[in-house]
């Protein structure tokens, strides 16, 4: 196929990626030592300031502000223009967040963050808010009076700000008209599998890559990195990482492999194959959509959304949205530090993990402590500079769902289109420009 921004995107793709991955590049040196001094004293803030190559920074940006500028004024088709400068603009928005990172520059911090991501959904974090004030009420109602877990679910009543709000979602008849068409598409992808009750380590690898090869698009199963708990794709490697000390059920893997292995090394594989190849890098702003739709992937293997909302997953994606709202103050009680933040998440995971019945207290303890430690250090609050900053980008997972649904259960017609490309089929600018240039036929989504 002959692209249109064939004269673009070698340049895009060979200068974008130092932009595009600035997650991994928030991520501040020496982690386990600074866990370790954290955990002696959970009065200090850590300093999870990264350390960056200030002279490659400064070039990568340079390159990008090249690239721009040649698009703008060398490209004379309207709809490259309006795929690439957008895009670009939000790259060199990602470096001006790393600099600010590594500068220790909060106010800035948190503007690139809130201009990348939004502010806070207040009526979604509220219902994080009552999602968890619930499960401690439920949890003090059942537990033995005076025993550990009814110590601590009264704990996390008491330091939880009130939400008063409750999550939105598809009806049933909407749940069950979007799982059929949904579940069609992974059925290839699954081919010849079957799926044991529970599901970890080497056995996880070897499902996951038969999976891969069912696919046919080239991609390796490999062990996730000592640390982290979450299943990723990692496209320039073709691989995707599969978490070895996490025992998933059969449902939740199915989902998994669905949302990573499927939309979105999808996204990526159809999105080379479109007349606009940037596609498979991604429009502005699609990563909301992509994360959103991704969690869709991963509901619609449950027998329904209230189903999902009991398991671990959708506790941990609510968690995520919950750091990133405590630590902007959305419920109104000011801006947090690392400090306040972590001591309300991690009195939600210390309860959790009393719920799992661990051997000891103490063993509890300090599975929790890991597991807010991880959620904090390693996502929401990577790249910290103080009060009130925090990595917006996790709270898009809970935030775009709904948005997602919505749109999906308006206009099922979309739901084949949905993985041709990196972009967010409910932003209007996004779908007219994948319409003009044929990647979707002119009459979906009307």
């Amino acid at each position: 196929m002959k692209h249109i921004d064939g004269e673009w995107i070698t340049r895009f793709a060979q200068g974008t990626s130092y932009a595009a991955t600035i997650e991994t590049k928030l991520r501040a040196d020496n982690l386990d030592e600074k866990k370790s001094a954290f955990f002696d004293d959970t009065s200090k803030n850590p300093d999870l300031i990264p350390t960056i190559e200030i002279e490659t920074m400064h070039k990568k940006r340079s390159d990008l502000e090249k690239l721009r500028d040649d698009i703008e004024y060398g490209e004379n088709d309207v709809s490259v223009r309006e795929a690439y400068l957008p895009r670009i603009e939000g790259l060199l928005g990602n470096i001006a967040l790393l600099n600010a990172s590594s500068k220790g520059d909060t106010d800035e911090f948190i503007h690139r963050n809130i201009e990348s991501y939004g502010e806070v959904d207040s009526s979604v974090f509220n219902a994080s808010l009552e999602f968890f004030r619930t499960k401690a009420e439920k949890a003090l109602a059942e537990a033995r009076k005076g025993s550990a877990l009814a110590i601590s679910a009264q704990q996390v009543i008491d330091v939880l700000p009130e939400g008063h709000a409750v999550f939105s979602g598809p009806t049933a008849a909407e749940f069950d008209g979007v799982k059929s068409p949904v579940n069609e598409q992974l059925d290839e992808m699954m081919d010849g599998i079957e799926l044991p009750d529970s599901i970890s380590g080497k056995v996880g690898l070897r499902i996951a890559q038969q999976a891969m090869d069912n696919l046919g698009f080239g991609y390796t199963a490999i062990p996730q990195k000592e640390g982290l708990t979450t299943m990723s794709a990692e496209h320039l490697k073709k691989v995707i990482k599969i978490p070895q000390s996490v025992k998933y059920t059969a449902p939740r893997f199915r989902g998994m492999m669905g949302h990573e292995g499927f939309v979105h090394i999808n996204e990526s594989i159809q999105g080379a194959q479109q007349p606009l190849e940037i596609l498979k890098k991604g429009l502005a702003g699609y990563l909301g959509a992509s994360e959103g739709k991704g969690i869709l992937f991963e509901q619609v293997q449950y027998a329904s959304m209230d189903e999902f909302r009991e398991t671990p997953r959708f506790h941990d994606v609510v968690r995520r949205l919950l750091a990133v709202g405590l630590g902007r103050g959305t419920d109104g009680n000011g801006e947090r530090d690392f400090t306040e933040v972590f001591k309300i998440v991690n009195a939600i995971d210390f309860m959790s993990e009393l719920q799992k019945q661990h051997r000891s207290i103490a063993a509890a303890s300090q599975a929790a402590k890991d597991r807010t430690w991880e959620l904090m250090a390693m996502r929401t609050h990577r790249g910290y500079t103080g009060r009130g900053a925090t990595s917006m980008k996790d709270k898009i997972y809970a935030e775009q769902n709904p948005v997602q649904w919505n749109f999906i259960t308006a206009h099922p017609d979309i739901i084949p289109y949905l993985n041709v490309g990196k972009y967010d089929a409910s932003n209007e600018v996004h779908l007219n420009l994948l319409k003009k240039t044929g990647s979707i036929p002119g009459d979906i989504a009307v």
